[in-house]
Order: structure tokens, then sequence, then C-alpha cells
């Protein structure tokens, strides 16, 4: 949990996700940087305050970015960085410049936690947990559509490892494996409407060939899509 004026370092390709407590309207900002010093462990999984001179540094930083880059700042899928052609002199060198500053007046203040630590299996378990749900989300989205995992991975900026084992520790399947039960269970659907022929329903859900559907469909439910449609018509 943060509180005003603190700041939390995340390790090279530590998820995270941010809520707002529902009470207060939060400012929030994220710097995302390289840094190859062997010294930057020494932020590891830190909740620090900052103190009236590195809150300046942290705003010059910010104005440097405004002032280099266009926007938009936050789009979370998107990462280029359009340049200002009327950016004034040095902006992106300062933008690393205050950075360097910050680290380094946080590091000779001694990055001692200002209070007790804050990080609990419960905030990762939330994140993880709302992780999973936006992956499933996304599948929904598209189970008419062809996902491949690299486009998940890529949408989620995550690496194929952390997702898959993210999502299987949430949902107790891999990610693909669901994705393949999401469209069996779409084209369940379909067959009950009676409107489209095993061919038509293989095309929508982006099947190679209705051969592929059939196989797809009787190893997920145990039976043909033409015995599953005669199971409906008995039911009628």
């Amino acid at each position: 949990m943060l509180r005003q004026g603190d700041v939390i370092f995340h390790k090279p390709g530590e998820f995270h996700g941010v809520w707002a407590n529902g009470v207060r309207s939060p400012n929030v900002i994220i710097v995302s940087f390289e840094c190859p010093s062997p010294a930057i462990v020494h932020f590891n999984n830190r909740i620090l305050t900052l103190n009236d001179r590195q809150k300046e540094l942290l705003a010059q930083l910010i104005r440097s970015g405004f002032a280099a880059f266009r926007p938009p700042y936050d789009d979370p899928l998107d990462h280029t960085l359009l340049r200002r052609p009327d950016a004034p002199f040095g902006a992106e060198q300062s933008i690393k410049l205050y950075l360097e500053l910050l680290l380094i007046d946080l590091y000779q203040a001694g990055c001692e936690p200002a209070r007790e630590q804050r990080l609990s299996s419960a905030v990762t378990i939330r994140s993880e947990t709302d992780l999973a749900s936006r992956m499933v989300a996304y599948l929904e989205a598209h189970v008419e559509g062809q996902v491949r995992l690299e486009l998940i991975c890529r949408h989620f900026h995550m690496s194929k490892t952390h997702a898959l084992a993210i999502f299987k520790k949430c949902k107790g399947l891999s990610i693909m494996r669901y994705y393949r039960q999401l469209k069996i269970e779409r084209a369940k659907a379909i067959i009950r409407e009676q409107m489209h022929t095993f061919t038509e329903i293989a095309a929508m859900l982006h099947y190679p060939t209705v051969h592929n559907f059939s196989r797809h469909f009787r190893h997920e439910t145990g039976m043909s899509p033409s015995e599953y449609a005669r199971t409906v018509q008995a039911r009628r």
C-alpha cells in the first residue's frame, strides 16, 4: 500500500497492478528505466517516502518528459515516443540526468523504509487474479477470432513463462486450452441456435477445416458436433 509521497521500485519483469482505495483520487506516476549498475538492487522491494528535494527532482524529470515528447503519456498499449519538434534543447538528456540525481539522492539517504514494509501476499494474489481475469476477458472478446499465445503475451507485456504460470495458477488450465474450451462453448451455443452448418461454424471460429473443428469438439465434449446437435433436438 502506497501513501501520498511514497515510491516503490519494481524489479525487471515483475508484474504490478494499480488500484485506488475508492476514497481519494490519486495521482500515480510510473517511470520505467534500465540501469546496469549493480547498486540498483539496493532498491528492490523498497517503499520509500520522498522528501521535498527528491519530490522536486521527480517533478523536474516529469516536466522534462512532457517537454521532450508528445502525448499520449498513459496508453499501456502504445510505447511509442514521439519527439516534439519544438522541444527545448537538452530535454531528453534532462530526463536521464534528473532520474540519476534522484536515484543517487535516495541511495545516499540510506534508502531506509519510511514505514513498515507494506508488501503482502494478499496484494500479490490480488494482482495475479486481476491479471488472469483480464486475460480471460481478452480471450472471450476474441473467441470468434484467432489468438496466439505470442499475441496475448505482447498485449499484456509479459513473458510467455510468466503469463503461463499465473494463468495456470489462477484458472487451473493453460491459456490456449482455456481458449479452446471457450471456442467449443461458443460452438455449442451456435449449434443450439440451428442457424448454421458445421462448416460455417468452423469458419466462424477460425478452424482451418471442419474436420479439425469436429476433432476439437469431440476432444472437449466426448461427442461429435452431430451427436451434440441430436441431443439438443432430443431435449426439445
